[in-house]
């Protein structure tokens, strides 16, 4: 049986307050030396409170943390939106997601690392514990790269042209 286990993310040299719990989905590779390439799925949030930096016999930190109360119902409506904004950013960038469930069954953790945040602000994400906010979020976010990488299309397009007039 797989035992979770807990990731804190670093930023700028520093361990962060909040932490993901996460659970291998899958070994995916063992290699001779012991190392593991793993696939794995974030099931809870989680404060760090105390970080115990050597476990006799254990090759790992550890740490006395608490789990907040973190609300998981957002707005259908907005979800939708975001998804179809996420859709779009990924056409303009020439890429494509594709998840394990419907669109109708996503939420802001399955589509925040593939809407193009910096490690700060998918942090900041993960330290909201509502999800109408971190749909909010994701919502100006989206909102502000779309509208950039469309000015940015239409500029290119635009020296295209004129560099193509002056031939």
């Amino acid at each position: 049986q797989q035992k979770p286990f807990g990731i804190i993310p670093v930023i700028n040299k520093n361990l962060t307050e909040f932490g993901t719990l996460m659970q291998i989905t899958e070994i995916s590779k063992v290699y001779p030396d012991g190392k593991m390439d793993i696939k794995t799925k974030g099931i809870q949030l989680f404060k760090t409170l105390n970080i115990i930096e050597e476990i006799p016999e254990k090759l790992y930190s550890a740490a006395i943390v608490t789990y907040p109360e973190n609300q998981r119902e957002g707005i259908p409506s907005l979800m939708s939106a975001l998804v179809k904004n996420m859709r779009k950013l990924h056409q303009l960038i020439s890429t494509h997601k594709k998840y394990d469930k419907p669109d109708d069954q996503l939420c802001s953790y399955d589509i925040a690392h593939h809407v193009g945040l910096s490690i700060e602000d998918e942090y900041c994400l993960l330290e909201y514990t509502h999800e109408i906010h971190r749909q909010e979020f994701l919502r100006r976010h989206l909102n502000e790269t779309i509208k950039v990488l469309e000015k940015w299309m239409r500029l290119k397009k635009e020296f295209s042209l004129t560099a193509i007039s002056k031939i």
